[in-house]
């Protein structure tokens, strides 16, 4: 969803299209419990279920107005006019990008004292070219430490500031891990592997290559 990131739409669908030639069944919409993939009695069990968004401990999260950036990037919650990104690593920023496109005023606060570091140097440069002509504002070393019905409360240089006039919060502080099958699968005799954000989270060109190599060694 995000701009320059369409290639990648492109290659889902090859990937699906291939599998179906090669006679891959794909079972969507349903959630898998143990129960099921031993009734499969399968060789090998690959576990690639993924992340899921972090989210802080912090007073204001559950707010109506507080949103991840899978939600935006879905279609599952839409933006207000004025949004405020928590989070400046790859997600929060390619978040702000697309938001920005969309003609959202959008403003990034970030942690760090830096944005995007996560971010490969080539698609960097056009990145912060794109939020620099879309006027996104950019906050940096400043940590969040509340969120408000329309802002935040942060940290900056040890003074306690406020930052508001939104319509909308999203959290981009990126992923942990989620692999609720792993356990349940250990008194099975099975070959199970864990691959991908449900074992690290990662970026999408490492998780294809985890995932192919380990396809060619099953």
């Amino acid at each position: 969803m995000p701009p320059t990131k369409q290639p990648i739409a492109g290659l889902l669908k090859h990937y699906l299209s291939m599998g179906k030639k090669h006679g891959v069944t794909y079972k969507c919409g349903e959630e898998v419990t143990s129960e099921m993939i031993k009734a499969e009695n399968p060789d090998a069990v690959v576990l690639a279920i993924g992340g899921c968004p972090i989210i802080p401990k912090i007073d204001g999260v559950t707010n109506e107005n507080v949103v991840t950036a899978l939600d935006i990037l879905s279609g599952k919650k839409v933006a207000g006019k004025n949004v405020l990104v928590i989070g400046g690593g790859s997600v929060g920023v390619e978040t702000a990008d697309f938001l920005a496109e969309n003609l959202r005023n959008v403003t990034v606060v970030e942690m760090r004292d830096e944005v995007a570091i996560d971010e490969p140097n080539y698609p960097k440069i056009f990145l912060m070219e794109r939020l620099r002509i879309y006027n996104v504002n950019i906050l940096t070393s400043a940590m969040v430490t509340g969120i408000l019905p329309n802002g935040i409360t942060y940290k900056k240089s040890d003074e306690e500031l406020k930052l508001e006039g939104f319509d909308t919060i999203v959290l981009a502080l990126g992923v942990r891990s989620y692999n609720p099958l792993e356990e349940s699968l250990k008194n099975l005799d099975l070959e199970v592997h864990v691959i991908g954000d449900a074992l690290k989270a990662g970026d999408a060109v490492d998780a294809i290559l985890e995932g192919a190599q380990l396809a060619i060694n099953i």
